[in-house]
């Protein structure tokens, strides 16, 4: 019997020292009476967007006006405009504009944000626009500044043509002339990395485009084995900057149903998606874009990026209101409810805590909570293995499962950590074989399917500086970009109550914890 006794004991100690026994823990979601959980989650390249001008000579579009805006706004994305039209005749743009964009670039990486940027020239019908020579001859010329700052660019709007850069009413005819466009398009996808992406607006000209540079068929989406390649058609996302405007998202597509609508539908889920309302303004606050009918768009074309500016109060004014009797459409959905049963019936993803107080009794959202949360991305661990105990100089295995309950996936490349924490020093332990890009809110083949677990293999390597002692594991989400790579505002943080969020005291790092390990 003591024989028995020791040889179990010595078997347990052997387990522990050498890091076998593993530690199981389950996750949960964020509830609304958690701590900030009203607030949403500051995650970048996602959610809503606000919209300014940037590299502008003009006191009111000055930078720190919009900075404070977006800050105040509980944001971390923009539409940045960058506006031309003083140089559509010539070939050069004068380098103080260029180094006022670099300026306002600047800014935001210095606040922690991020742009979607669109250069134009056109603002009305009538002042006049660039010709193609012109475009091309600025597209050239800003290069080298659009490469220096990619690491705040999050999205390229393809821009240059036409209506407020909007490839529609171009002075010259740019927008019917698909031999410029393919110049256009092209010149700008040369500029960015090849694993960068852009939008464009009308799904025709995508498609005009394509045709002539590798003759694909029109309206057919790209393929799971093609999403996130080099190839053209997988880089070139949407914009629809007519949102539930009439059948047709004001001849964003052909009246639905149409095969232009199903092709932005097939493609949606593997190429980036954003869009706006048109402002109260413009259509004298008629439209009225009901809340519940837009969850189901943003989840149909999965929404990666929405703007907070139009049709919203902060933004417009309250002016429309008074001369108009405007609906704003942002302002209604700040406190319409929404009822959880919609999702189901409607087979639109959300965590089973979203609705809980801390008893699992019903808390209510509004569709504005929703939205702002459910836009692009929202990743939320399920479950976790990995050892309580490890022994310094050896090696351990850690798995974690996890879903997206987003409307899509993060939209660039981003790299997966395991690490450990002591104190203000971070160790590195293991990066996971994944592709973030392809952890689809569903199933790509079955999309009625909802949130499938995706697996994070990790084998942890402690190399001989880390020291016996009590460590916080965590996983760590930073930027690919090295100028922002370890700063804690450009870093994806996980959607559970469960899961602290920890940054260094510089604010670098931003790490999801996920637990404790002792390493002996």
């Amino acid at each position: 019997m003591k024989k028995t006794l020791i040889l179990l004991l010595i078997i347990s100690i052997g387990i522990v020292s050498f890091g076998q026994a593993a530690e199981n823990k389950r996750y949960s979601g964020i509830r609304p009476v958690d701590d900030e959980s009203r607030k949403g989650l500051l995650n970048p390249e996602r959610g809503f967007r606000w919209e300014n001008r940037m590299g502008s000579f003009k006191p009111q579009y000055a930078n720190q006006k919009w900075i404070n805006k977006i800050k105040a706004n509980g944001l971390t994305l923009t539409q940045g405009y960058c506006d031309l039209i003083e140089y559509s005749e010539i070939k050069q743009i004068p380098e103080d504009k260029i180094a006022k964009l670099e300026e306002s670039l600047a800014v935001l990486r210095k606040n922690g944000l991020k742009v979607q940027l669109c250069f134009r020239y056109e603002m009305s019908g009538t002042e006049g626009g660039p010709t193609l020579d012109i475009i091309l001859a600025h597209i050239e010329q800003l290069k080298p500044v659009l490469q220096r700052n990619m690491d705040v660019i999050a999205l390229f709007q393809t821009g240059f043509i036409g209506l407020y850069g909007e490839w529609h009413r171009s002075y010259h005819g740019l927008d019917k002339d698909p031999a410029a466009q393919e110049k256009v398009i092209s010149a700008l996808l040369n500029i960015l990395p090849e694993d960068r992406k852009m939008v464009i607006r009308y799904p025709r000209h995508k498609n005009a485009y394509l045709k002539r540079v590798s003759g694909r068929l029109i309206n057919q989406p790209i393929t799971e084995g093609e999403a996130h390649s080099m190839l053209p058609e997988a880089r070139l996302g949407f914009c629809d900057h007519g949102f539930m405007v009439g059948k047709n998202d004001a001849a964003t597509f052909a009246p639905r149903p149409s095969k232009e609508y199903d092709y932005m539908t097939g493609e949606s889920l593997f190429v980036p998606m954003e869009g706006e309302f048109f402002w109260a303004w413009s259509t004298h606050g008629r439209l009225k874009d009901d809340g519940h009918e837009a969850i189901k768009r943003f989840w149909e074309h999965h929404y990666a990026i929405f703007s907070y500016a139009h049709n919203n109060s902060r933004r417009e004014g309250w002016q429309w209101k008074e001369k108009y009797n405007a609906r704003y459409s942002i302002d209604e959905w700040e406190t319409e409810k929404l009822d959880p049963q919609f999702l189901k019936k409607n087979n639109i993803p959300f965590s089973p805590a979203y609705f809980e107080d801390a008893n699992g009794k019903f808390v209510s959202r509004t569709i504005l909570e929703y939205i702002r949360d459910h836009l692009g991305y929202r990743l939320e661990l399920t479950k976790g293995s990995y050892p309580d105990n490890t022994t310094a100089g050896k090696s351990f295995n850690a798995t974690f499962s996890l879903v997206n309950r987003g409307f899509a996936t993060p939209i660039n490349p981003r790299r997966v950590y395991l690490v450990l924490i002591d104190k203000d020093k971070v160790y590195t332990l293991a990066e996971a074989k994944t592709d973030a890009r392809k952890w689809y809110p569903c199933l790509p083949n079955e999309r009625t399917v909802l949130s499938p677990e995706y697996k994070l293999n990790f084998k942890a390597e402690l190399t001989d500086e880390i020291a016996p002692g009590k460590y916080k594991l965590g996983i760590w989400l930073p930027d690919s970009a090295k100028t922002i790579h370890k700063d804690a505002r450009y870093s994806i943080r996980l959607a559970n109550r469960d899961v602290p969020w920890w940054t260094a005291k510089d604010n670098s790092y931003g790490i999801n914890v996920i637990g404790d390990v002792t390493v002996q």
